[in-house]
């Protein structure tokens, strides 16, 4: 089941444990721009995944903050809402946080609209349904597109540091709207008929009645 958290303000907090999966990450519904998220790796084999929206590709970029949390060593990954790879890196070139940078071309390549960003400890890693790995992991200051040929996300695998981090963005925006399931127009439209031809019954036997 996919995790709701909602806000109004650009800062928002990992609402308990953000799911791993494309169907279980946690959605940011709020309004406005998104700047600060913050969450919690609680476990070596837990990653956070979250539904965002990148509102500006052009100057999107997202970065674990080098001065906030104590999870040291973080790596970030983008994917679709479907679960294909876009970017990942882990680390920032000296440092072990981790940068997916406004103006590569992967990321300004994309069109407006939502996205799932991750968020883990060095070494636990993206698999497709083959346990192929779907970025690179070396050199570890890479950023990198997906590895040719794999498919979409499936699990997770390695072990990592735990602890608490701060993930910055620019060119980000909390998801405004609940997305309404298919069919639910026409399900609440036929119901909506039934109630009107139940009455149109019951008046029509309530008429019969009183005429005799």
């Amino acid at each position: 089941m996919v995790a709701l958290t909602w806000a109004e303000a650009q800062t928002i907090a990992e609402t308990g444990d953000a799911g791993s999966a494309v169907s279980t990450y946690q959605t940011l519904f709020g309004t406005g721009a998104l700047t600060t998220l913050t969450g919690n790796i609680g476990l070596s084999t837990d990653v956070d995944l979250f539904r965002i929206k990148i509102s500006n590709p052009a100057t999107f970029s997202a970065r674990t903050d080098v001065s906030s949390g104590n999870l040291n060593d973080t790596q970030l990954f983008l994917f679709t809402l479907a679960g294909a790879g876009i970017l990942a890196n882990d680390d920032i070139s000296g440092k072990l946080k981790s940068l997916l940078p406004a103006g590569d071309s992967h990321l300004s390549a994309l069109t407006a609209g939502d996205y799932l960003i991750a968020v883990s400890g060095y070494n636990f890693d993206a698999f497709d349904a083959t346990s192929a790995l779907i970025f690179p992991s070396s050199p570890f200051t890479g950023v990198y597109a997906p590895n040719s040929g794999v498919g979409i996300l499936d699990h997770w695998s390695g072990s990592s540091s735990t602890g608490t981090y701060t993930v910055t963005f620019t060119g980000a925006s909390f998801v405004t709207a609940i997305p309404e399931p298919a069919g639910t127009p026409l399900i609440a439209g036929l119901g909506c008929a039934a109630a009107i031809w139940i009455r149109s019954r019951f008046r029509g036997k309530s008429s019969g009645r009183n005429a005799t």
